[in-house]
């Protein structure tokens, strides 16, 4: 019997769905979408995953008191996966329902923390390896983290955040962005 969920697979957040195997930090906030890619995923006892789904959590950096950062990077993503582990229960499959692939991709988005906001899953196309998540308002500023949860064929899931992208209305800067409202 299969004890173990899916590992060693990647996820990646990307501004532009073109380029989506590449991770990206930094997005024009005129996007209309939000990339997710993935791949790697396996499963020691039962092979390939067999069900990919994505859902999108958004932290206000002024709201947010249980993330320690808003920053993209590697700590993003442990913070959000330390986050993520204290809560299994807002991202289990029974704590909502999944949409199915081609059951539209209207997100929703729900509080589950002061700050952090979470859209429900949805399923990826079969043998997808990148989705769009459209139907998120883009604010500048905010901090948008993919999810992907990871399915074996013994129902195992991970769920897996990227490390995050923010984006911003500004033209391009040679040093980090800071994130907020542009003056127009």
């Amino acid at each position: 019997a299969d004890t173990t969920p899916p590992v060693d697979g990647w996820v990646h957040d990307a501004g532009d769905v073109n380029a989506s195997s590449v991770d990206a930090d930094w997005g024009n906030a005129y996007t209309p979408s939000l990339g997710v890619s993935w791949g790697g995923w396996i499963d020691p006892q039962s092979g390939p995953a067999t069900k990919y789904e994505f859902a999108v959590m958004v932290v206000d950096p002024l709201q947010s008191s249980e993330l320690n950062t808003t920053v993209p990077g590697s700590l993003l993503r442990a913070t959000v996966a330390a986050f993520l582990e204290a809560r299994p229960d807002i991202t289990s499959p029974a704590a909502e329902h999944t949409r199915a692939y081609g059951g539209g991709h209207a997100f929703s988005l729900h509080e589950v923390a002061g700050g952090v906001m979470l859209s429900e899953f949805v399923e990826a196309a079969p043998n997808a390896s990148w989705s769009e998540i459209s139907g998120v308002r883009i604010v500048a500023g905010f901090t948008y983290v993919g999810l992907l949860r990871v399915t074996n064929p013994a129902g195992l899931a991970s769920v897996v955040p990227t490390d995050g992208i923010v984006f911003d209305h500004g033209t391009p800067c040679v040093r980090r962005p800071v994130p907020g409202l542009d003056a127009t």
